[in-house]
């Protein structure tokens, strides 16, 4: 495979800042939206999809979970829901739902038990047109454009962003107020500017693939936990080498034993709650003498994130770092990212 591949993936990603802008712009719309489901007064909310879908998902739930709002949060795969939760479900539950194409077979599922039960559906896409228009109560399109690659880039971030917002104006509506503000979307964008103008992580993933490392470890705490998961995926599914995510913390229990190995750890450490505690095992890494890729917005990284104010919008900035690099090594191996073995678009059955 020419190294050449990997063209529609990395026109996908500089889009992106694109994207966020109309995001953005759209804040207003948005906010609002979420803060009137908030009136409607649900006990439960629920936050699912597939695969990025999913990670997405659990972002959007932070600023409910963060707003201390008494209700129940929960986010999970779909096909958890439509199997564990959703016969539960009744007319004080909603359920946020994110699908890239609007047809994925679990998504759909999941929404149309929930619905049939009682519960208010909504839909997050970037598909003008899809089945789950009709099987919902709310449908968001977010104009990102379509995607020319397999896997999810700028389809990923521009979501993930207008669901913070509406989980945002959701929390407000609940009574339990945690605000993403708008500049913090406007910085992203800013930065998702930089980042695919400058393309540093590309040429850092090209050197991780010439260096024959073949295993990867991602770590992250809070809102940066599901980017790490999705950086993980990412690499994964273009590269089909062993990558897996975990809780920060979690390392010292028992993956430690790993240091050693030739691998590499990368390290999200966006500033908020759980900063210091993963700064200071970056810092016990290190001195073992881990290879170790550190992402912050502390102005010491070796990738830098935007000091946007909003933990969450600055986690979700690294998966544009990341994305960069899961092509730049994946490219390297002669692998073809915008067409990985395996995959299709939306999984149409289960």
């Amino acid at each position: 495979m020419s190294k050449e591949s990997g063209r529609d993936t990395l026109l996908d990603i500089s889009e992106t800042p694109r994207a966020l802008r109309l995001v953005a712009e759209r804040y207003d719309e948005l906010f609002g939206l979420g803060r009137e489901l908030g009136g409607k007064g649900f006990a439960r909310v629920f936050l699912t999809g597939c695969g990025s879908s999913y990670y997405a998902a659990a972002l959007i739930a932070w600023p409910l979970i963060r707003g201390g709002w008494g209700g129940a949060v929960y986010a999970m795969p779909a096909s958890e829901l439509i199997h564990y939760y959703a016969d539960s479900m009744g007319s004080r539950d909603l359920v946020v739902a994110v699908s890239r194409s609007g047809e994925t077979a679990e998504t759909l599922e999941a929404l149309r038990r929930a619905r049939g039960r009682g519960a208010h559906t909504v839909l997050i896409s970037i598909a003008e047109k899809s089945r789950g228009r009709e099987l919902v109560d709310t449908y968001i399109y977010i104009n990102a454009g379509e995607e020319r690659s397999m896997v999810m880039t700028k389809s990923f971030v521009s979501m993930t962003a207008a669901g913070l917002m509406v989980a945002s104006g959701l929390s407000q509506g609940l009574g339990a107020p945690y605000t993403v503000r708008r500049s913090c979307v406007e910085d992203l964008a800013a930065f998702a500017e930089r980042v695919v103008s400058e393309r540093k992580a590309l040429g850092i993933g090209r050197s991780y693939a010439e260096k024959g490392v073949q295993r990867f470890v991602y770590l992250a705490m809070g809102p940066g936990y599901p980017v790490a998961l999705e950086a993980s995926l990412k690499l994964k599914e273009t590269s089909y080498v062993a990558t897996e995510a975990l809780h920060a913390l979690e390392f010292r229990h028992g993956p430690m034993a790993t240091v050693g190995e030739k691998q590499l750890i990368v390290v999200i450490n966006q500033r908020g709650e759980g900063y210091e505690a993963v700064k200071r095992l970056y810092e016990e890494l290190v001195s073992r003498g881990a290879d170790v890729l550190r992402l912050s917005d502390d102005g010491g990284a070796g990738l830098e994130l935007p000091a946007t104010g909003c933990e969450e919008v600055t986690a979700l900035a690294a998966i544009l770092h990341l994305q960069l690099f899961a092509v730049g090594y994946a490219t390297a191996l002669g692998r073809n990212p915008d067409a990985p073995r395996n995959l299709v678009r939306f999984v149409e059955r289960f």
